[in-house]
This record gives C-alpha cells, sequence and structure tokens, in this order.
C-alpha cells in the first residue's frame, strides 16, 4: 500500500495531506508567516492522525510554485530534508496545474488558462488541455506574461475554453479577441485539495518523481525583487 505525503506551502494557506488505504487525511492552516513554524508539527499530527509512522511514508510531493517566494522555500526545504532522511522519491507540482486540474474536474471544458496574479502587471500563465483518453497536460510552458501578450495556442482549434485564476479579475487588461473565445471566466475557484491529492497520485503512478536532491523551487521569473513574499 502506498503513503503518499502532499504538502503545499505556495500560498497563504499551508496544506499538508496523507494520501493513504484510498483516503486523504488533510490538515490546513491559514497564515502564511506561520508556514515554518508550524509545517512540521502540522506533518506530524496528520501522520498521526493516519497511524503512520513517517518510516512508512513511499513518497512526497510538493507545490514547488509559482507563488510565494518565503512559502516555497521553506516547502522545498522540508521536502529535501525529509525527502533524503527517508530517502524516498518526490513529485512536484505546480500551483497552475493545481488549479487547471481543478477546473478540469469541476468544468466540462477541453482547455483550461490559468491565469494568477503576479506583480508588476505581470501574470502567471499555463494552458492545459485534455489529452488521449481525457489524459490531463501542459500544452506550453508555464511563464509570466503580460496582459495583451496572452494567446490561445494555435494548437487549440475548438472546443470549450476556459478561463480561471484571480488574474481574469482585471478584465480590462486583456484583449477582448481572447475574452471572446473563453466559454467561462471563473476568477475565484481555489484549487481542491482532493484534486491535488488525486494529480500527485496520477503523477506516482506515471513514475514523474524526481530524487528529493533535484528538487527545485519554480519561481518562473528569476529577478529576487519579483518574487511574492509574504
Amino acid at each position: 500500500m502506498s503513503n503518499l505525503l502532499v504538502i503545499d506551502t505556495s500560498s497563504s494557506v499551508c496544506t499538508v495531506a496523507l494520501v493513504h488505504g484510498g483516503q486523504n487525511t488533510v490538515k490546513q492552516l491559514e497564515g502564511a508567516r506561520t508556514h515554518g513554524q508550524f509545517l512540521l508539527s502540522t506533518i506530524a499530527e496528520v501522520t498521526s492522525r493516519a497511524g503512520i509512522d513517517l518510516s512508512e511514508i513511499n513518497a512526497l510531493a510538493i507545490v514547488s510554485g509559482p507563488g510565494s517566494f518565503t512559502g516555497i522555500r521553506i516547502g522545498v526545504g522540508v521536502v529535501q530534508g525529509l525527502g533524503t532522511a527517508l530517502d524516498i522519491p518526490v513529485i512536484q507540482l505546480s500551483s497552475l496545474e493545481w488549479l487547471g486540474y481543478t477546473a478540469f474536474e469541476k468544468y466540462a471544458c477541453s482547455t483550461v488558462l490559468v491565469c494568477q496574479t503576479a506583480r508588476d502587471s505581470e501574470y502567471y500563465l499555463g494552458v492545459f488541455t485534455q489529452g488521449r483518453e481525457c489524459s490531463f497536460q501542459r500544452l506550453d510552458e508555464e511563464r509570466v506574461v503580460v496582459a495583451n501578450s496572452i494567446e490561445i495556442p494555435a494548437a487549440v482549434q475548438d472546443g470549450v475554453i476556459t478561463g480561471v485564476g484571480d488574474g481574469w479579475m482585471d478584465l480590462d487588461a486583456f484583449d477582448p479577441g481572447l475574452l471572446a473565445r473563453l466559454s467561462k471566466i471563473d476568477a475565484t475557484m481555489a484549487g481542491d485539495v482532493g484534486t491535488l491529492c488525486k494529480l500527485a497520485t496520477s503523477k506516482q503512478q506515471a513514475g514523474h518523481w524526481v530524487a528529493a536532491d533535484q528538487v527545485r523551487p519554480s519561481y518562473l521569473k528569476e529577478n529576487m525583487h519579483y518574487k511574492t513574499a509574504l
């Protein structure tokens, strides 16, 4: 039986979930500035509630960005340490693909444009689609963009296109032609923890993992002044 520990510290909510025996044991804490203080104790609480010892964890999953620079650094550091100590693999997840996967679970759409507010009038952008046999896949590399540079990839010919993420709250910033192609916009949808666990599990089963010492934050933009600090 696989025991998968999933961690997200990329936003103001710290999430720890243990996938075990077909169920999820979850705890979430509000307050970005407490991630470093409570992450390890939250992991201990979640594993204890599930009746699982840390030595029984088979794999780790971490939302490695984009998002809060400080939060991401804390989460990645803990996962590197745990993964190395336990000698287990790590699945790296993107906060954008988590939101996109949640959109596919919630809406009957074929393509999702995830647009999250960054800084300096820029946005984090990820484009995802349903592949063969309803597989979830990224169309383009996730990147930092300005509003008027966002285009729907040429590979997307038809189907229901949905925009999710708080970036879409700035509707006036986007090209009207782009907005006209979106069947739905949900600027307030949050990533669902159950969906995060499902995404992490699917990647684990597909063998999409790395060694703990290979885990890296995904900031998408390297200028230090830009990285969102909470």
